[in-house]
């Protein structure tokens, strides 16, 4: 059965992407289409809302994060047949590593042969519209324009003037558009938007967006894009059995990747959830722990406050996977107040980030954006910045059992890794050293 798909882009961060994918995805759940939403880059956040709309996991799709087969493969075998798989880009279409394109939009559509979408703000603007098209289009060539919607217009008129100019001046379909619709903004926060379950009433704005989609923008058309087969493939990695592993899961802990956590699954990781902000004791008979949380002290006073959590993780043997916020709620302190206490650091958060992007540590690529800083105790994994310039830096620490860093690992970029730990939890289920 056909697989369609398209990537939505932009000129620019800010113009709207994200609140065009939800009602991109929700109107098309409406109409029973089976979906797969993907977001560009390493955002945990955007993916929330994506499986708020579409009722289904929303996967990352990092092109410098992974190989090119690998990220293939994770987006074809994650579309179901007959379904269709809506790629929300980052940033503009061209913005990547430093002044390249590498790992923006643009790559990934190369890398997929995913038709791209150009979502441009038609404010102010009618002719002038289909100079930005054809900028964007023409920039490289070797990418597949398959339309344009435009965006905040305040009428249908001034619609029909921009889409006329483009469809006549650049020979691009203009598929649709967006009124301004100020109450149903997304708010942002420190590292992107609020997590949807901070959204008031977040059904509700669901369906209205959905609403407007449908009613301004040809879905048929939309939906109706198709590329050639996906060829990638996944390494073979021989599972090593059950692994009851206990999943930190909560508005503190939602620093996970899909993709990643498929990896751990396939590998016979049985992940289940807990919430180190509300319960007070740990899963019955898991055999490892998973702490990964975005790089803020937005939470710290109320992980703190659970006294009984923090307890029962500080006095805990168990192998032990620990990323950003939660290499810091395992140490002594964040910004004073007692957190574990099952390493010795402490932890500090800056009002600026501390650090933002892609880096290459000892153990391989990964990438860290926070708020928080401290020298991790035992640290023994060094890091410098994608491309191997500048300083390094110790970023973490890993040894067989345990592994606690600062920056975020993606799973396949490393598989052995996960592999490993896994496999010392089953088989010794403890770690060697505090």
């Amino acid at each position: 059965m056909t697989r369609s798909r398209f990537l939505l882009t932009a000129c620019s961060s800010g113009a709207g992407k994200t609140t065009l994918t939800l009602a991109l995805l929700r109107a098309y759940k409406e109409r029973g289409i089976k979906l797969a939403p993907f977001k560009v880059g390493p955002d945990y956040i955007d993916p929330l809302w994506h499986a708020a709309a579409a009722g289904v996991p929303s996967y990352n799709l990092d092109g410098w994060l992974l190989e090119p087969p690998v990220l293939r493969a994770l987006l074809g075998s994650s579309i179901p047949p007959g379904g269709l798989a809506i790629i929300e880009g980052v940033m503009g279409l061209y913005d990547g590593l430093g002044a390249s394109d590498v790992a923006s939009s643009a790559h990934v559509a190369r890398l997929t042969d995913s038709p791209v979408v150009l979502l441009v703000d038609g404010r102010g603007m009618a002719l002038s519209v289909a100079a930005v098209v054809k900028g964007f289009r023409d920039l490289d060539p070797r990418l597949n324009m398959g339309g344009v919607i435009v965006n905040r217009l305040s009428s249908a008129a001034h619609y029909g003037l921009i889409k006329e100019a483009v469809e006549k001046r650049v020979g691009l379909p203009v598929l649709g558009w967006l009124p301004e619709v100020p109450d149903l903004a997304l708010e942002s926060q420190e590292l992107g938007l609020r997590p949807p379950l901070h959204c008031p009433s977040l059904q509700e704005r669901l369906t209205r967006l959905a609403n407007i989609a449908a009613q301004h923008i040809d879905l048929e058309k939309l939906g109706s894009m198709t590329a050639s087969p996906l060829k990638g493939h996944l390494p073979l990695i021989e599972p090593v059995g059950r692994v009851r592993v206990a999943m930190a899961r909560d508005a503190a802990f939602s620093a996970y990747d899909e993709g990643s956590l498929q990896l751990w699954r396939s590998l016979g990781a049985e992940l289940i959830p807990f919430s180190p902000l509300e319960d007070g004791e740990l899963p019955k008979g898991v055999q490892a722990l998973l702490l990964c949380g975005s790089g803020t002290a937005r939470y710290a006073v109320d992980l703190a406050r659970n006294r009984a959590m923090c307890a029962t993780i500080g006095s805990s043997t168990l192998p032990l996977w620990a990323e950003g916020l939660g290499a810091a709620y395992v140490g002594r302190e964040l910004d004073g107040l007692p957190l574990c206490g099952l390493l010795e650091h402490r932890s500090f958060s800056w009002e600026k980030m501390v650090a933002f992007g892609y880096v290459e540590t000892d153990l391989g690529r990964a990438q860290e954006y926070r708020y928080l800083g401290g020298e991790i105790a035992g640290a023994n994994v060094w890091a410098r910045r994608a491309g191997g310039k500048g300083n390094v830096w110790l970023c973490g620490r890993h040894e067989p059992g345990l592994h606690v860093f600062w920056p975020h690992t993606q799973a396949w970029t490393n598989p052995r890794l996960v592999r490993d730990f896994l496999s010392w939890a089953r088989e010794r289920g403890s770690r060697i050293h505090n």
